[in-house]
């Protein structure tokens, strides 16, 4: 499992994969899904912005903060195969991200191809991958790993808002010189809310996140927006 890095300079970003996901699974009606999308996502090579505060009232000067670079737009294309009434393997292809292998278990509440006005599905996700690049000066190599907890609730048949709170894991060697060390890790945690509407197979998510943590002193930029479009098969 590789993706190169070569399209987008020295940026190696994650993208948790609880993140624009339902809590529902496919359901055994289908086959699975396909879905391509963007979303926010946190850059761990480039080297963090200084962030200098105002100086205080009676002349001391607090200490500087260091916020990690965040990109807005990050695509990404996942098709995911059902495996029987509660269970979903996907597999997320994420240009300058892991790609990554993620499973999902729906622990209770109607799948998607049962769902009605009124579920409330809760399911769990767990997701990794190894990742191999050649940014514009040296090479990356790293592993991801991040876990989610998702519920939602059917405002109707088509209208699904969905919770997930998220734990995410990156760890990172051969960093380039910028990032000012040559291997890193960081430990990213939030939660999103987010809406999915269905059109007959079609359908489309929507969400807003809220992200703590970072890389060792480096803070991460907390808000993060996504969006999704894909099919049921």
């Amino acid at each position: 499992m590789f993706t190169f890095l070569a399209a987008s300079g020295c940026a190696t970003y994650t993208l948790p994969t609880s993140r624009l996901e339902s809590p529902e699974a496919s359901g055994p009606d289908r086959v699975g899904r396909v879905e391509v999308g963007s979303q926010s996502g946190v850059d761990l090579v480039t080297a963090a912005a200084e962030v200098v505060p105002p100086a205080a009232a009676d002349g001391t000067q607090p200490a500087s903060t260091f916020v990690l670079s965040s990109s807005l737009i990050n695509p990404w294309g996942s098709f995911t195969r059902a495996l029987g009434e509660s269970l979903d393997v996907s597999v997320k292809i994420q240009p300058a991200s892991p790609l990554m292998i993620k499973a999902k278990y729906q622990l209770s509440g109607a799948p998607e191809s049962k769902a009605d006005k009124g579920n409330f599905p809760i399911a769990a996700t767990a997701g990794g991958g190894l990742l191999m690049g050649v940014p514009s000066s040296g090479s990356v190599m790293g592993f991801g790993f991040d876990v989610g907890l998702l519920a939602g609730y059917r405002l109707g048949t088509r209208h699904l808002v969905m919770l997930s709170p998220y734990l995410s894991f990156l760890s990172l060697s051969g960093l380039a010189a910028t990032a000012g060390a040559s291997s890193g890790s960081a430990m990213i945690y939030g939660g999103a809310l987010g809406y999915q509407y269905t059109l007959y197979s079609l359908f489309l998510k929507l969400e807003a996140s809220y992200t703590l943590g970072g890389s060792g002193t480096n803070s991460a930029s907390p808000l993060g927006f996504g969006a999704a479009l894909g099919v049921n098969l």
